[in-house]
C-alpha cells in the first residue's frame, strides 16, 4: 500500500506483481482503489511465477522496480534491473535484534518483546528475531519471556482475542519444522516450543518458539527465519552485544532497553542498521519516516518520506537565459 500509494502520487501508473500465496487480499486491495473511482489501468495486478517477475522487470515501459521479498530473490531483481538501466528499491531480510541492559526494567522488556516477536506469527519484516540480553539479567528476563510467551492466546486470527495467529502456508510450517531440526544439530538449545500445537494439525499453525545460542555462526542466528522463532543470546557488555547485533549479514531495525544515555549513544552510534530504537521493540514504523536497511537489507532509496521524492520522481535541471531587454 505504501509503495502504490506514493507512486500514484506522484504521477505514475503502476503494474503490482502480486505475492503468489495472497490473491484475495491482493484483489481486495485492488478493489478499495477502485471503489473511489481511480481510473482502471492505473494500477494493473499481475499474477504469475518468477517468469513473470522477471517479463515485468524487462519491459521497455517499466522505468522503475521496487520489490520487497527475500534476499535471494532480490538480488536476482537487482541484477536484471542493473542490466536493463533501471533504478530499484529493493526491502529484503531483517533479522533485528533488540539489546536488553540491566537498568531497565527487565519483566517490562520481555513482556513487550514477546507480543512483538509472535504477533502475526512473527511475519513481519520489523519483527525482533534475536534478543540479546546482558548477563547480570539474563536469566531473570529468559524466564520472564518465556512466561510472557506461554500467556499468548493462539487461535484463528478472525477472533480479537487471538495474539499469535497461522503462518502463510503448509510449505512455511514445513520450513520452520526444517529450521528447528538444523538449529539443534547445530547445538541451539530450544527452550519452548518447535512443533505444530496440539489441535491445529489441520491448519498452518506453529508454537512460538525459542532457542537459545552461546555461538553466532549458527544459521538459526545468521539467517531471518520470518516465522514465530526467536533466538536468545547472552552479552557480558553493551560492547558485546552491538558487536554479536551487526554481526550479521542483515541490518534493518535494531532496538536498546536502557536509560543511560551513554549507551543510547554509543548504541546509536555503533549499530549497523536503517531503522534505530530506543526502549521500545523493533516492530512497527511511522508512515512518514524513512524506511530501509542498511547491508543486505535493502538497496536504493529507503521507502516513504524523501525516499517516495527520490524513487518515484526524476530530477531535471533546466538552464536558461532570460529574454534581452529592449529600448
Amino acid at each position: 500500500m505504501g509503495k502504490i500509494g506514493a507512486a500514484i502520487a506522484f504521477g505514475n501508473t503502476v503494474v503490482w506483481k502480486a505475492a503468489p500465496p495472497a490473491p484475495r487480499t491482493s484483489g481486495l486491495v485492488l478493489e478499495t482503489l477502485l471503489e473511489p473511482g481511480a481510473c482502471p489501468g492505473l494500477v494493473s495486478l499481475v499474477f504469475g511465477s518468477r517468469e513473470t517477475a522477471r517479463r515485468i522487470i524487462s519491459n521497455p515501459l517499466v522505468k522503475a522496480i521496487s520489490f520487497t521479498g527475500s534476499d535471494a530473490a532480490g538480488r536476482e531483481v537487482a541484477s536484471l534491473s542493473s542490466r536493463q538501466m533501471k533504478p530499484v528499491q529493493l526491502e529484503l531480510g531483517g533479522n533485528n535484534a533488540s539489546l536488553v541492559m540491566p537498568d531497565f526494567e527487565t519483566e517490562t522488556a520481555a513482556r513487550e518483546l514477546a507480543v512483538s516477536a509472535f504477533s502475526f506469527a512473527g511475519q513481519r519484516c520489523t519483527a525482533p528475531r534475536r534478543l540479546i540480553v546482558h548477563e547480570d539479567v539474563y536469566k531473570f528476563f529468559r524466564e520472564a519471556l518465556l512466561a510472557s510467551i506461554r500467556s499468548l492466546c493462539l487461535g484463528n486470527p478472525a477472533d480479537p482475542q487471538t495474539q499469535v495467529g497461522p503462518v502463510i502456508s503448509k510449505k512455511k510450517q514445513l520450513e520452520l519444522k526444517r529450521i528447528v531440526q538444523q538449529a539443534q544439530r547445530e547445538g541451539a538449545k530450544l527452550l519452548l516450543g518447535g512443533q505444530v500445537p496440539r489441535g491445529w494439525e489441520s491448519g498452518c499453525f506453529f508454537e512460538p518458539t525459542v532457542f537459545e545460542a552461546k555461538k553466532n555462526d549458527l544459521s538459526l542466528v545468521q539467517e531471518e527465519t520470518f516465522g514465530p522463532v526467536v533466538v536468545l543470546q547472552s552479552a557480558p557488555d553493551l560492547d558485546t552485544a552491538v558487536k554479536l547485533l551487526n554481526g550479521v549479514k542483515q541490518g534493518l531495525a535494531a532496538s536498546l532497553y536502557s536509560y543511560d544515555k551513554e549507551s543510547q549513544r554509543y548504541f546509536l552510534e555503533k549499530a549497523e542498521c536503517g531503522i534505530l530504537k530506543l526502549n521500545q521493540s523493533t516492530l512497527g514504523a511511522a508512515p512518514d519516516a524513512p524506511f530501509g536497511g542498511w547491508k543486505s537489507s535493502g538497496l536504493g532509496p529507503p521507502e516513504h518520506s524523501w525516499g517516495d521524492y527520490e524513487f518515484y520522481t526524476r530530477v531535471q535541471t533546466l538552464y536558461f537565459r532570460s529574454a534581452r531587454r529592449t529600448s
